[in-house]
């Protein structure tokens, strides 16, 4: 083959290798998002565990539902600004969770609730009564990154734009669990209008992992392709 021919090879065969390495480096995280989906259902899917007994191990509590008894303390609630529902702007009232048997507080997610502002609501409002018992899954606060910006919102009292456990830790008389419990829906029990929507369990997926991978290979394969009729039509050129 001649000196074009060759760089056509080469850069085809370079191409498509990188393709190739793409392609299976998706595949590589498909498979680690399936090994996660799993592990969270096992988690979801297992019997509520009482709080009490979740123990230390907080890596591997995420989605795992629990049981809670305890007694809300609304002074130090909180909104959780710009969560919306149906395309309705909105906040979640996270409120803390004194349970029975435990000394330390617990952060519970209760649910959405509409603000036109998707900051602003009244909390007295959705007050549910103040001991309760009801299943939740637990969940745990973002990585705490280097960031100097205050988490509470301007817009709103008590209305926060983020989740930071440090700055959490100081609006509050006692300590809190490193993890929040978000509240599940009641089983066969409708919707309430007096008490925040209940969240469910995220939906879980794939991901687009595959359909990535796909179009990397057809990217490799057209790589070599297009090199191969480069070379026949130069070769072919040469022969006329």
């Amino acid at each position: 083959m001649r000196g074009r021919q060759w760089l056509a090879l080469t850069i085809g065969l370079v191409a498509a290798f990188v393709c190739v390495r793409l392609g299976l480096w998706q595949l590589d995280r498909r498979s680690e998002r399936q090994a996660h989906n799993d592990s969270v259902r096992a988690n979801a899917e297992a019997a509520p565990t009482p709080l009490p007994q979740l123990g230390l191990l907080v890596d591997s509590l995420r989605f795992r539902r629990v049981v809670m008894h305890g007694r809300w303390d609304y002074h130090h609630e909180i909104a959780l600004t710009g969560r919306s529902r149906n395309g309705s702007p909105g906040v979640h009232i996270l409120t803390p969770l004194v349970p029975n048997g435990i000394d330390h507080a617990v952060l519970v997610n209760r649910g959405w609730v509409y603000a036109p502002d998707a900051a602003s609501i009244d909390f007295d409002r959705w007050r549910e009564g103040d001991n309760v018992t009801f299943v939740g899954y637990v969940q745990l606060f973002p990585d705490q990154e280097a960031d100097p910006r205050d988490p509470r919102s301007t817009r709103s009292p008590r209305a926060w734009h983020r989740l930071d456990t440090a700055a959490l830790a100081r609006t509050l008389p006692y300590v809190i669990e490193p993890y929040y419990v978000v509240a599940l829906p009641d089983s066969g029990v409708p919707p309430a209008s007096d008490r925040p929507a209940r969240l469910d369990l995220p939906q879980l997926g794939s991901g687009p992992h595959l359909s990535y991978a796909i179009q990397w290979f057809s990217f490799g394969t057209i790589a070599l392709v297009g090199a191969a009729i480069l070379i026949w039509r130069d070769r072919k050129r040469l022969h006329l």
